[in-house]
């Protein structure tokens, strides 16, 4: 099923970040619709989402213990806030981090510009039809990512 922009749009796909710590201001009486949907969620407030992804940091260190992934092209899907791209790219010879939501990747991009990684770069894209090369990586990272959001939009 190939779906149009504005499907992709209407489902949050292209939503701005709020400003940071905004969630902080959440009205219980007047919710935002759809403000307990994990993506709009992380979409939305990327700022809040990083907060709580700690768990990627320790996937990546297990993985670092299993895979050696010194020298390699690696490409992280669902990158989201840069956790697991951040982890990678200490021992990778360069990441290509995928995300699909604008304001997620943006932030991503943020913090491996704040940890002054060279190695990185965040490319906003769909893991269904990812912007790279067929073999073009050595090795692939997945972390927590949805696997096929298609689904979601279109049972919603």
């Amino acid at each position: 099923m190939e779906l149009t922009q504005e499907q992709l749009e209407s489902a949050g796909y292209s939503l701005k970040a709020a400003p940071d710590d905004a969630w902080r201001n959440y009205d219980e009486l007047n919710p935002i619709p759809g403000y307990f949907g994990f993506d709009w969620l992380s979409a939305r407030h990327p700022d809040l989402y990083h907060k709580f992804a700690l768990s990627s940091v320790g996937l990546i260190n297990e993985l670092n213990k299993l895979v050696d992934l010194t020298g390699l092209e690696v490409v992280d899907i669902g990158a989201g806030t840069g956790r697991s791209t951040i982890g990678v790219a200490t021992k990778a010879k360069r990441v290509i981090a995928i995300d699909i939501y604008e304001s997620v990747a943006a932030y991503g991009k943020r913090l491996v510009q704040q940890a002054g990684l060279q190695n990185v770069i965040y490319v906003r894209g769909d893991s269904a039809n990812l912007p790279i090369r067929n073999d073009s990586m050595d090795a692939c990272v997945w972390a927590w990512a949805g696997v096929n959001y298609r689904d979601s939009i279109s049972s919603s």
